[in-house]
């Protein structure tokens, strides 16, 4: 389905890649196909909302199962903020959010950010969250950097990101690309073997 998810423990080496955690039954990535055919269908946006948040809730949820509870958690590029706050619920601790919007819907410790510097003190988290933003990252080595350093030895990262394999994810890429482009700079999608690199 064109979605890759990695785990990565910050102890200075590479982890090794396991493929078949990559494709799973319910991802959002397909909750978000069957919104934009919903929607095309019925041109009813409050649908959209509906299956958006249910894809949040289930991002949530799928998170949880790989952070231990209490872990301080940062999720880069929140969007709307609602996977940090259905997540601080699921791991009973405080999960921010920051992104380039000014601000977020839900009610969680949110911090507006330039895209480059993540505000937030030296080994402050147990855990950062990358969903679908690392393609974002104008500099993307200096962004791993800002995770590196806001993030504590032995800590996690979880990296969610559209992999362009197949004719769909590509133009579903290129569109992104397109929508989101004067707001936040030409997206780089990458192959896995390009992002192991």
């Amino acid at each position: 389905d064109g979605r890759g998810v990695a785990e990565h423990r910050n102890t200075g080496r590479r982890a090794p890649h396991d493929r078949s955690s990559d494709r799973r039954k319910a991802s959002p990535r397909r909750l978000e196909r069957a919104v934009w055919v919903d929607h095309l269908r019925t041109g009813d946006t409050a649908a959209r909302v509906r299956i958006r948040e249910r894809n949040e809730l289930a991002a949530a949820t799928e998170l949880a199962r790989v952070l231990p509870r209490g872990s301080r958690v940062l999720d880069v590029g929140c969007g709307s903020g609602f996977i940090a706050h259905h997540l601080s619920a699921l791991l009973g601790a405080r999960v921010s959010g920051i992104d380039v919007r000014k601000g977020v819907d839900a009610p969680i410790d949110y911090a507006a950010f330039d895209g480059a510097h993540f505000p937030a003190e030296d080994r402050a988290f147990d855990a950062v969250l990358l969903c679908y933003v690392l393609h974002h990252a104008q500099d993307q080595p200096a962004f791993i950097g800002e995770v590196k350093r806001v993030l504590r030895g032995g800590g996690l990262v979880v990296v969610y990101e559209d992999i362009p394999e197949a004719a769909w994810d590509a133009a579903a890429c290129r569109a992104h690309d397109r929508a989101w482009r004067a707001r936040t700079g030409r997206c780089t999608f990458r192959l896995w073997e390009e992002w192991r690199r």
